[in-house]
């Protein structure tokens, strides 16, 4: 087996939102940051600073090239912008070596932070809609 094989791979990733695989996801990137709180080291003899666990935030980048399936998450973004609501959004990606290891996880309680409606460009040949988020749910599936 090449040792290439043991690699994860961009163009074996797969995303579904809301249960919808679109087959049109160009890149994903999901950071989760620990947040902490910086305090006085409260033992004795000790005079640094220590850091506290205060919980942990997460964020990430979705991208589709746009091809009409989004359609659907765009009306659902519009609908809630227009009522001050929030969409119940959960996304599921996974990841897949060539030699078949698959890492999955869910990421929910997903809120976009903002979403380009409509764009185009008379020179460009494929539009893509750039999709920043924060969820507040992960889970290893």
């Amino acid at each position: 087996m090449p040792i290439s094989d043991n690699y994860y791979h961009g163009k074996n990733g797969k995303a579904w939102v809301s249960g919808n695989r679109y087959t049109n996801t160009y890149n994903l990137s999901v950071i989760i940051t620990k947040n902490y709180e910086e305090i006085t080291d409260p033992r004795d003899g000790h005079y640094g600073k220590v850091q506290i666990p205060n919980g942990w935030s997460g964020t990430g980048t979705l991208t589709l090239r746009r091809d009409g399936t989004e359609q659907e998450l765009i009306d659902a973004y519009v609908d809630s912008a227009s009522n001050n609501g929030i969409e119940d959004i959960d996304i599921i990606a996974k990841m897949e070596s060539n030699n078949g290891k698959v890492n999955r996880y869910k990421y929910g309680e997903v809120t976009f932070d903002s979403m380009t409606i409509q764009e185009f460009a008379h020179d460009t040949a494929i539009t893509e809609m750039e999709l920043p988020f924060k969820f507040a749910t992960v889970e290893k599936l």
